[in-house]
């Protein structure tokens, strides 16, 4: 079984220098969710890039590179699933980093694309122990300490049954 730092960290607490040298981009349409998740994020170091749309986000997207994005299910305009699609176009490798944000998971629609995908996702509302499972899951997968967090557990409890 790999081993990496976030195993020792796991045991110590969370790692507030964890995001240095990753990027993160955060689409949402709800002002609230873009700025707790800024802010959290950027504690940790992350370097966080928001985007109130999908469009905007699409256009980060196309000007840089980033280690995952978080992205809201529905919004006007660009919805998540669109989102979604476009970037498998132009960035493959970034779309199954693509963390889907919704209130909206109880919909069978919504629930069978995100299990043909295969995309993580965060139940609206999430806690911050949550969202940094999901992190470390997405950015880590094969790590030990993945496996050994309560919360990471749920996460994936949850995304296996899909609710």
């Amino acid at each position: 079984m790999p081993i990496c730092e976030e195993t020792f960290q796991h045991r110590t607490g969370p790692d507030i220098h964890e995001g240095a040298g990753k990027r993160i981009l955060v689409i949402d349409d709800e002002e609230d969710i873009l700025e707790l998740l800024r802010d959290e994020l950027s504690k940790r170091k992350y370097e966080v890039v928001v985007a109130s749309n999908g469009e905007a986000g699409l256009s980060h997207i196309c000007q840089g590179d980033f280690d995952l994005v978080f992205c809201d299910w529905k919004m006007p305009g660009m919805n998540g699933r669109e989102v979604y699609e476009r970037v498998s176009a132009i960035k493959p490798k970034l779309s199954q980093r693509l963390v889907i944000v919704t209130g909206d998971i109880l919909s069978n629609h919504t629930y069978l694309f995100l299990q043909m995908q295969k995309l993580p996702y965060l139940v609206k509302p999430f806690s911050l122990p949550e969202m940094h499972s999901v992190i470390k899951m997405v950015l880590n997968p094969d790590c030990e300490a993945n496996a050994a967090s309560g919360d990471t557990a749920r996460w994936k409890s949850k995304f296996s049954r899909g609710v």
